[in-house]
């Protein structure tokens, strides 16, 4: 495993190794870490294996540690664009949706069409993850891929919501037909 997280390491330092140019400032990241996640192995995994490939890229990193479920929401609701250029959810499923949750009820559209959302996946099932990087990849591999990903920028967008009406419709109708055959018959 520390050889696949020093290829890592080297690759990300590429990145941090180009000089900014003159007004420009390194990427803002701001991690949700939630540290009871995994069991409590949530931040000694993001501190082996992912903060080291984002500060090496040269990335000014800002870690909040969650304390209390709804923080990330509350986090999000006073959050601007000016303080941030990522956020990374660092923790399980319920982390990532906590912040999904929290993004789409922000008001700021410019927020929500700018300021991606990176996955660093530290629960123990990580369900949403898998449909991203996929399901075979084993858990150093899956962070350090995750991590630099943000660095690479590479951002793709996915659906967070699927109602299926389908369901609720037939169930009314049958309600609904069920009530004229008993109103027929008696």
């Amino acid at each position: 495993e520390d050889w696949l997280r020093r290829g890592y390491c080297q690759e990300a330092k590429t990145y941090g190794d180009v000089p900014l140019r003159v007004g420009f400032r390194p990427r803002k990241i701001t991690v949700f870490l939630n540290p009871a996640a995994h069991d409590g192995k949530a931040r000694k995994l993001f501190e082996k294996n992912a903060a080291p490939i984002l500060y090496l890229a040269g990335m000014e990193v800002n870690v909040v540690k969650t304390e209390y479920e709804g923080q990330v929401k509350q986090f999000l609701n006073v959050v601007e664009s000016k303080d941030t250029d990522g956020i990374i959810v660092a923790g399980g499923d319920g982390t990532l949706l906590e912040a999904v949750t929290g993004f789409m009820r922000k008001e700021d559209k410019k927020f929500r069409n700018t300021v991606p959302i990176g996955i660093i996946p530290l629960g123990i099932t990580n369900k949403f993850a898998q449909i991203v990087y996929g399901s075979d990849i084993e858990s150093v591999r899956f962070i350090c891929e995750a991590a630099m990903a943000v660095v690479k920028g590479v951002s793709q967008k996915y659906d967070v919501m699927k109602i299926d009406v389908s369901f609720l419709i037939l169930k009314r109708l049958l309600r609904h037909l069920n009530f004229i055959y008993i109103y027929i018959d008696y």
